[in-house]
């Protein structure tokens, strides 16, 4: 259960960042901080949009795990609860306090993570051409 969706989350993370920074370079014009900054933030938006009633259901279940007679003991009868108390909109509720923190947190992952990888690369080829020319 956990690794479907984390799959899921994983993929909609990674495969929306890397289509919000092709779409916002051009072949002129490669991705530079503020794409990885602007892309990192969305692609945390979009993953907490897809994954957040999966985390909701996940985390109603482990809330009484321990608890010696749970009321929710399955995934159907928590999603049954949740759209008969709430509807649809009960499955993100809070989401809006969880897309807030999102977009920064995501956002200085990506950046920095570019910049990380940027000064390996620059790195690794000064490594080659001073080994080149001994």
């Amino acid at each position: 259960k956990k690794k479907a969706r984390d799959t899921l989350g994983t993929s909609v993370y990674f495969g929306s960042y890397e289509t919000v920074k092709r779409l916002l370079t051009t072949p002129t014009s490669p991705a530079g901080p503020l794409t990885h900054f602007l892309a990192g933030g969305l692609c945390g938006i979009f993953c907490w949009l897809v994954v957040f009633p999966i985390d909701l259901v996940k985390s109603v279940i482990q809330k009484e795990a321990m608890h010696p007679h749970p009321t929710h003991d399955s995934i159907p009868v928590v999603v049954r609860e949740i759209l008969a108390r709430s509807g649809y909109r009960g499955f993100y509720r809070g989401l809006g306090v969880t897309l807030m923190r999102a977009f920064p947190i995501h956002s200085l992952n990506f950046l920095v993570y570019e910049q990380v990888l940027k000064m390996i690369r620059v790195d690794q080829r000064e490594g080659d051409v001073g080994r080149a020319g001994t």
